[in-house]
């Protein structure tokens, strides 16, 4: 409740007044409560591990391109990362890059000169380096995706 002082510009609420304002308030946040979801611990904790794992593997990306000639194998390899299936592939893309290979890579032709698109749509990002002049294969990240937005599965593949 406010009361007028001298020298003040506030004037003096009813109590009556006062308390259906105060009522109004309460009830609105609790309105807000009610209606509003509360994200779980897990949710939440989902997301960090998943943002922690991201850096970490963007960390070993930028440690292989110091060492671009070396026949290198990254440690991140071993991790295990089937909690970012489901992501957005440009989240991936956004912390690793782009990818190192994609379907996009390999195209049918079609008759009538079309070009159809290998599905389902996999990109992978290499987690090795080999030296110059090698041909060999590594540690690769890889998402497969259906719909080329959305990465239904992401795992590592070893390639040769």
């Amino acid at each position: 409740m406010f009361r007028h002082r001298p020298g003040s510009t506030l004037v003096q609420w009813s109590w009556r007044c006062g308390s259906i304002a105060i009522a109004a308030g309460v009830l609105a946040l609790t309105a807000g409560c009610v209606h509003s979801p509360v994200p779980t611990s897990t949710a939440r904790s989902a997301s960090s591990a998943q943002l922690r794992l991201l850096v970490r593997l963007k960390q070993c990306r930028a440690a292989l391109a110091a060492s671009p000639n070396d026949n290198v194998v990254s440690p991140c390899s071993r991790k295990s990362v089937e909690r970012l299936s489901g992501m957005p592939k440009s989240e991936l893309e956004a912390y690793l890059g782009t990818p190192d290979i994609s379907s996009d890579d390999y195209v049918v032709g079609v008759a009538g000169g079309r070009v159809a698109h290998v599905k389902p749509y996999e990109c992978r990002w290499g987690f090795y380096n080999l030296p110059a002049n090698t041909l060999g294969g590594g540690p690769e990240l890889m998402c497969t995706s259906a719909d080329r937005v959305k990465c239904d599965r992401v795992r590592w593949v070893q390639t040769q």
